[in-house]
């Protein structure tokens, strides 16, 4: 057992609040609620952009309930939140805990390209609003985005797995209200460099952190290795009520490096283009 930083002091005429906790993130709103320890029944709030200086962010006086909700936030953002008791007559507590949370990501515009270019490189880096989970590696977090090879620009979103083991790269939301997920279609470059051809499974998820949500739509395979080659993977047999569309890289026997490269996310076209 280890202990550290410990405090005697006398006790307070207006105890802190404890377990404040965040939840249900909106694109520009975050839910808060604690614990009052006290008889407060007002208390101040306080928060910014993660990493901030108590004392530099923005305010907020709440009364009633130990509870509100903070709006006029910046999507895909992470913000730090401290709340402090009031117990009148100028007595406060002092500050809670920490604690930390992100605003969810507006839904993307259709058509909907990413090219990963200008965006940095190296393990867990993706573009903003894009998830990324494996169950191939704890240290490494594949996918991530990589300069060795790329179709355009320079860099691609990487994929490496081996027997069993799968890598998930989730889009940012669709607004399915304008773009039921049905109405789209994916296409992508595709490269693979591990001397065989390899699989990437298209899907659509409900919740981009619950691989349990992902239904997949068709498969992709590459023809040759060490070239890119553009997938094209209409969604129309989509039937769910997901939002976020998904590639998957899994595998049954054999270890995959694959690249995929200039993604692209758009209506489906009436008249499809030769392949």
């Amino acid at each position: 057992v280890y202990v550290d930083d410990v405090v005697l002091d006398v006790l307070p005429t207006c105890p802190k609040p404890q377990g404040l906790t965040a939840g249900n993130s909106t694109a520009n709103s975050i839910d808060l609620s604690w614990t009052e320890t006290g008889s407060a029944t007002a208390w101040v709030v306080e928060y910014g952009p993660a990493g901030f200086v108590l004392g530099t962010g923005t305010t907020l006086n709440v009364t009633g309930t130990p509870s509100t909700t903070v709006s006029g936030l910046n999507s895909s953002s992470t913000y730090d939140f401290y709340v402090q008791a009031d117990c009148g007559g100028g007595d406060t507590s002092v500050w809670s805990h920490v604690v930390s949370l992100n605003t969810s990501c507006v839904a993307i515009t259709i058509p909907y390209t990413q090219n990963f270019d200008s965006l940095g490189t190296g393990s867990g880096v993706l573009p903003t609003c894009w998830t990324g989970s494996n169950n191939y590696s704890t240290t490494t977090h594949y996918p991530y985005m990589s300069s060795s090879y790329h179709y355009s620009g320079n860099a691609s979103l990487y994929f490496y797995s081996s027997s069993s083991t799968y890598n998930l790269a989730v889009l940012p939301p669709v607004d399915v209200t304008i773009n039921p997920i049905n109405t789209l279609q994916l296409n992508f470059m595709m490269r693979s460099t591990s001397g065989i051809t390899s699989h990437i499974v298209v899907g659509v998820m409900t919740n981009p952190d619950d691989i349990s949500t992902f239904v997949p739509v068709d498969t992709v395979t590459n023809s040759v290795t060490a070239t890119f080659e553009e997938m094209e993977v209409p969604l129309a047999t989509y039937a769910g009520s997901g939002a976020y569309v998904a590639l998957k890289l899994y595998n049954t026997s054999s270890t995959y490096s694959v690249y995929v490269d200039d993604v692209v996310l758009d209506v489906l076209p009436t008249c499809p283009k030769p392949q």
